[in-house]
């Protein structure tokens, strides 16, 4: 029993080095590059980097849960009670330690062209922000695997609330400006509920839907 905790001390410092030294540096550097239209494809790169790392130490998250079930013990590891949990605190805990305030403008660029996407009839030449591609759907795929991937690192939420907030309010604001145009004799009350319920909560709904997925999968994963 000693020498597993032993083993399992020392994969949880090992696993911290590697994500302080050299994970996460290497992923903040992509939020370098400000630019609006690299920002979509930056941030991709970067989850895309960050997921493949994770899921490398996942695995061995789960060789080391194997092993300390098979010497029975029952010990939180930085207060969680099984080392995959115990990674995605660790992964939280040392993005945000390292993170510049920078890193919003990219988020926020990626969700807005997102947000575009999903609001086409606003364009009269229906072609993505992001391809130009009329009526693309590879870049909403892209979205979606995205959000996912960041959900199945307990991301989603820590790395985006701040970011998606803030895009929905002025994106709200910009319509209400644009539809009114100082015009008040016209109730624009029931238009706007309808462009709500259509754009705004379907979009949201999709952050929901990854959430559903994510517990579906972690549900799954206990049964096994």
């Amino acid at each position: 029993m000693e020498l597993t905790n032993t083993i399992q001390e020392l994969i949880m410092i090992k696993v911290e080095t590697v994500l302080r030294s050299d994970i996460i540096p290497k992923f903040w550097s992509y939020f370098k590059n400000e630019e609006i239209v690299k920002a979509f494809h930056k941030f991709v790169e970067a989850v895309e980097f960050l997921f493949k790392h994770f899921i490398n130490l996942n695995k061995l998250m789960n060789s080391l849960e194997i092993l300390i079930n098979t010497n029975d013990i029952d010990i939180p590891i930085m207060g969680e009670m099984n080392p995959r949990d115990a990674l995605k605190l660790i992964l939280r805990a040392t993005l945000f330690s390292q993170h510049d305030s920078s890193y919003e403008k990219i988020i926020s660029y990626f969700y807005e062209d997102a947000l575009f996407i999903e609001d086409l009839d606003r364009f009269s030449s229906k072609q993505c922000p992001v391809c130009s591609v009329e009526h693309c759907r590879l870049c909403r795929s892209v979205f979606l695997a995205i959000n996912w991937k960041l959900g199945h690192m307990s991301l989603l939420g820590p790395l985006t609330d701040q970011a998606l907030t803030h895009l929905i309010y002025n994106y709200i604001t910009m319509y209400i400006q644009r539809t009114c145009k100082d015009n008040f004799d016209v109730s624009y009350l029931n238009l706007f509920e309808k462009w709500l319920d259509r754009i705004i909560i379907e979009w949201l709904k999709k952050f929901t839907t990854v959430q559903l997925q994510i517990r579906v999968l972690f549900q799954n994963s206990i049964r096994d």
